[in-house]
C-alpha cells in the first residue's frame, strides 16, 4: 500500500474526516443567536469572529500591526542574515525564508501597515 502502515492510513482518513466536518460545520452550517435582543441566523465563524472581536477590542489594530511588523523582521533576518544557519526544514525556515519577491511583498506590507495604522498619507491609504 505505497510503503505506509495500515494504522497510518486510517490515522490520516481519521483526521481528513474530522477536519472536512469541523470546516463543514463552521462554514456551511447556520446556527440561531441572540444578539441585542433579537434572535438571529448565523455562522459560528462569524459568531466566533464577533466574540473574538468583543473580546479584544481596542487593541486589536495594534496587535495585528504587531504582528505583520514581527513577520516582517523575522522574514528580513530569516532571508538574509540568518539564511544559511536555519534547518531546511524547520518552522522558522519554511515560514520566513523566502524569495526576493515575497522579501520586498512582505516589507511592504509592514510599511503600509504602520502607515493606516498611525493615519499617515493619502486618504486612499
Amino acid at each position: 500500500m505505497n510503503g505506509f502502515k495500515k494504522v497510518d492510513i486510517v490515522r490520516g482518513r481519521i483526521k481528513f474526516i474530522t477536519m472536512s466536518l469541523l470546516g463543514i460545520i463552521l462554514f456551511l452550517v447556520p446556527i440561531p443567536v441572540v444578539q441585542d435582543g433579537k434572535q438571529q441566523t448565523t455562522l459560528p465563524i462569524a459568531f466566533l469572529a464577533g466574540l473574538l472581536k468583543d473580546w479584544l477590542g481596542g487593541i486589536m489594530p495594534i496587535l495585528i500591526v504587531t504582528i505583520i511588523t514581527v513577520s516582517g523582521i523575522l522574514t528580513i533576518l530569516c532571508s538574509t542574515i540568518y539564511k544559511n544557519k536555519l534547518n531546511p526544514q524547520g518552522l522558522m525556515s519554511s515560514a520566513f525564508n523566502v524569495k526576493i519577491g515575497w522579501l520586498v511583498l512582505r516589507v511592504l506590507a509592514v510599511f503600509f501597515s504602520w502607515l493606516t495604522f498611525l493615519n499617515i498619507g493619502p486618504e486612499m491609504i
